[in-house]
């Protein structure tokens, strides 16, 4: 899988570097780790959603406000040049909180 740089609005293409294809499956979107020189002491995770699937936007919306060490935050969101919608989100080095399960401390 190869993330298609020029699909990126240019601002966020320019400012993304290194895109490593996460081994995930799903049927909403790929996923890719990647560098931001924007922060560049984290790295994040770039969700782009296949064709025809969108976020919801209210959960979008609700997602963005919550500061919570338990929500991966979504630093920025929009629209590729192909009309697909991308997430670049926070990026959780132990892998998905799915797979955390239900942790108590």
């Amino acid at each position: 899988m190869v993330l298609a740089l020029d699909a990126l609005p240019a601002a966020l293409a320019a400012r993304l570097n290194d895109p490593q294809a996460l081994d995930v499956t799903g049927g909403e979107a790929q996923l890719w780790r990647v560098r931001d020189s924007a922060h560049p002491k984290a790295q994040r995770v770039l969700k782009v959603y296949h064709q025809a699937i969108e976020p919801n936007p209210v959960v979008l919306s609700r997602l963005r406000s919550i500061r919570s060490p338990h929500v991966i935050e979504i630093v920025e969101s929009g629209t590729l040049l192909d009309d697909r919608f991308f997430e670049l989100m926070e990026y959780f080095p132990a892998g998905s909180l799915r797979g955390r399960g239900n942790v108590h401390g």
